[in-house]
């Protein structure tokens, strides 16, 4: 616990250092959004949220990123604190980026924004993002998304190998029930 809060705080401290040092230039309008995806690792339980970025300003001054808000519903209830808990977001690829973007920069498509672990499978998730610069009202950009986590698919091989292995112990079953009943010599 007191490794993420000293986390937690200094990335506090950076944004904070940041958007002192960069206060002039911070003058963004927004940020376009482009083919957000939602991919899973191979359990389904892990989403990887990824998407192309464009820093758009009405000045021309640099688009400084340094807030990142996740809200997330799993099956219609709120998931109160993504930082403890089963369900976690993992924002460190958000705070890997560039954070400042010259205006009409990009940030390619597949661009990983962040993650969330420890989805259940079969459950419903549905939420919102934004990335905003510190201090600032209004949001650079806000986004919804949603998407059911699936339990993975066994390959063909190991559904033979099941399959096999099921019908040898029913077999074995019904050869053992075989010799355990009286022949009707012995009645």
């Amino acid at each position: 616990m007191p490794k993420v809060f000293i986390t937690r705080l200094i990335r506090l401290a950076l944004a904070a250092a940041c958007t002192i040092g960069f206060a002039d230039r911070a003058a963004a309008s927004s940020i376009l959004l482009s083919d957000l995806e939602i991919q899973f690792d191979d359990t389904g339980l892990i989403a990887s949220i990824t998407a192309g970025l464009e820093a758009q300003s009405g000045d021309g001054s640099d688009v400084f990123l340094d807030s990142l808000a996740v809200s997330l519903f799993q099956d219609g209830e709120a998931i109160p604190d993504l930082f403890f808990g089963p369900t976690q977001l993992d924002d460190l690829p958000f705070f890997a980026l560039p954070l400042s973007l010259p205006d009409g920069g990009i940030l390619p498509d597949a661009t990983l924004l962040f993650r969330i672990t420890g989805l259940i499978a079969g459950a419903s998730y549905t939420g919102s993002f934004a990335l905003s610069q510190f201090g600032q009202d209004a949001p650079l950009v806000s986004q919804d998304f949603a998407f059911t986590a699936n339990a993975p698919v066994p390959e063909p091989a190991s559904l033979v190998l099941l399959g096999s292995g099921a019908v040898a112990l029913f077999c074995r079953r019904r050869r053992n029930k075989a010799d355990r009943s009286p022949s009707p010599a012995n009645r």
